[in-house]
Formats: structure tokens, C-alpha cells, sequence
């Protein structure tokens, strides 16, 4: 999913006071501010200051999130042998929002699905990989007696977690990208900017508008083709996410696998939908949904967010079929 410039007004209005990127999460975090379009002013020096603090505020959110960091607190509760850890309040609230979501899905969404995901290398998008590239079975099964969100317990009085499986580890790949891109909108508006655009590595997020008045058009990759978009939104003041099998993958004996793994089976979950895209008012809403349409499939996905007036959404499905939900 890309933010489409071109076509923008040439009026200096719409030109970037500044932008920046930064590497957090193994993405590319970029941050582009805009004119005020009230009567407080804004300087490109304010604009490059508070895009500066941001990438800081990033490095803050990684060292408690990120399950690689050591002594982040997602580090202290895969290694702590089963022995509570007081982790950061956002931190704990990230992972109580994360259960919720288990909940709502049955298990299709397990942040402890870590260790069976482990077992997969997407680092390569190799269309003739060799059939060792897939991990046997048998080591997918025991990953997956340690893969189960009912392991985790909180305690709310100490903001406590707790693993009850020792070999069980926590990922919040799924959710703490949109969380931290809504967090930048905070920040930003904090700090009296009112037009921007966030982009974490596909997680867009509109912060007002163009000066101009138009809305940040965002444009919707087709699957398996970068040059190729599906759609163009239009969007002001809210978040566009979309996850697809074809993000990170392999090719082995023809056949497909992809970085989105079913917990309930270990392997890339066997989905209708190529992509999924949430529209909605927050990121971290946007970027949990699109993962859960995923690993639904189109029919439950479609009933699933049917039942949500507030989120808008876009499903491709593997013929191509293109579902629009809640677009007007």
C-alpha cells in the first residue's frame, strides 16, 4: 500500500514543510507534516523538531514491545521461566487488548503463536525454493503444545504478566505497529500539527488533511503486483492498513506459503483473501482487523465486519474478486 503524491495541488500549501524516516520493528517508519491550515502557525523548523522527538518516541515503544530487543518487556516475559513480570502500562494493556481479540475469534488470533512462527523463514521471496525450506511436521506440532493465549494471565493490581507454559513466548507483531502509529498521532497533535501523514511500513495513518482542503489519497496495492493499484481512497483524519499472503512468501513444489500463520495448525493459514484492507479511526483497530480477515477467509470475514458500521474495508479475493464493506 503506497500514499499516492502525484496528482496533488502544485499550490505551496500542499508542498511537505518536512519529512522523515526512521527504522524501528525491522520497517520504515516516515512522518510527513503539512502547513497548519488554522491560524496557528508552523514552522518547518517545528515540523523537523517534532519529527525528530518522534523517532525517539519510536525507540521507546521498541524497547518494550519488540520480542527481539533484550530486557524489553516482551524479553522478560519469554524469560521468565513462568515467574510474573512487571511490565509498562501500555505494555500490559497492549497484550489484554491482544486476548480480546483471541476471544473474539475463537483462537485464530494467538500472540503466542510465536514459536511455531518461528519455525518459518519469509525472509526471501523466493518463487523455486527447495522443499527443506518447510519445516516437518513434527517440529510444528511440538511448537504448537506451547501456542495457546490461555497461558497468559494478568494481574491488573501489578500489571503483572505471567506465562504459564515456560516455552511459550508472547509476539505483538499483529497489533503494536498500529498502536504506535496512533500513539504518533497523539504526539503530533500534542504538539499543535494538524495535517500529516504516518506510514509504518504499510500502516497509513492521516492526521487532517491537505492544506488545500483535499483528502490524502491512498492507493491500495493489487497482490503480487506493486505497479498495479486496485483502488484510490480517499481519506482524512483516519487509518488505511492491509495485510496479504503475498507480503512476505515462498514457493515450494508450487505451492504458496506465506507469513501468516494459522495457531491452530502451524502452517500458513489456507485462506480464500489474497488482501485484506481496514479502513477505520484508529490503527491499531485497522491493523488487528486486516490480520483477522486474513485468517478468516472472505465468508466470515465479510459477516465479521458487516457487523461493524464504524470500519470500512476492501477484500481481494484469491480469483481477484474485489468486496468492497461499508464503502460508500
Amino acid at each position: 500500500m503506497f500514499i499516492l503524491m502525484t496528482g496533488c495541488s502544485k499550490a505551496p500549501s500542499d508542498i511537505p514543510l518536512a519529512t522523515g524516516t526512521s527504522l524501528a520493528f525491522d520497517t520504515i517508519i516516515s512522518i510527513t507534516i503539512y502547513e497548519n491550515t488554522s491560524d496557528s502557525p508552523l514552522t518547518k523548523e517545528d515540523a523537523e523538531l517534532v519529527i525528530n522527538q518522534v523517532n525517539s518516541l519510536c525507540t521507546e515503544y521498541e524497547n518494550m514491545f519488540s520480542k527481539t530487543i533484550k530486557g524489553s518487556d516482551i524479553d522478560q516475559i519469554n524469560h521468565a521461566d513462568g515467574q510474573p513480570i512487571c511490565v509498562h502500562p501500555e505494555t500490559f494493556m497492549l497484550i489484554k487488548e491482544s486476548i480480546k481479540y483471541s476471544e473474539k475469534t475463537n483462537g485464530l488470533i494467538d500472540i503466542t503463536v510465536s514459536g511455531a512462527k518461528a519455525l518459518w523463514d519469509f525472509s526471501t521471496q523466493d518463487e523455486n525454493a527447495d522443499s527443506t525450506t518447510i519445516p516437518s511436521d513434527s517440529k510444528i506440532q511440538k511448537a504448537l503444545k506451547h501456542v495457546d493465549y490461555h497461558m497468559i494471565t494478568l494481574d491488573e493490581s501489578y500489571n503483572t504478566v505471567t506465562l504459564s507454559d515456560p516455552d511459550a513466548q508472547i509476539d505483538l507483531g499483529f497489533i503494536a505497529k498500529g498502536y504506535i502509529a496512533d500513539k504518533i498521532k497523539e504526539y503530533l497533535i500534542e504538539n499543535d500539527i494538524e495535517n500529516a501523514i504516518i506510514n509504518l511500513g504499510g500502516n497509513v495513518l492521516t492526521l487532517g488533511q491537505k492544506p488545500s482542503g483535499q483528502a490524502f489519497i491512498v492507493g491500495i496495492e493489487k497482490p503480487f503486483d506493486k505497479e498495479t493499484f486496485i483502488d484510490k481512497i480517499p481519506v482524512s483524519g483516519r487509518s488505511v492498513v492491509t495485510s496479504g499472503i503475498y507480503e512476505r512468501y515462498f514457493k515450494a513444489e508450487g505451492t504458496l506459503y506465506h507469513h501468516i500463520i494459522d495457531p491452530q495448525t502451524g502452517y500458513p493459514v489456507n485462506t480464500d483473501l489474497l488482501s485484506a484492507t481496514i479502513i477505520a479511526d484508529t490503527s491499531m483497530q485497522a491493523d488487528a482487523l486486516s490480520t483477522t480477515c486474513i485468517l478468516l477467509g472472505k465468508e466470515k470475514a465479510m459477516e465479521y465486519l458487516i457487523n461493524q458500521p464504524e470500519v470500512s474495508a476492501i477484500l481481494v479475493t484469491n480469483d481477484y474478486e474485489i468486496i468492497k464493506i461499508n464503502i460508500k
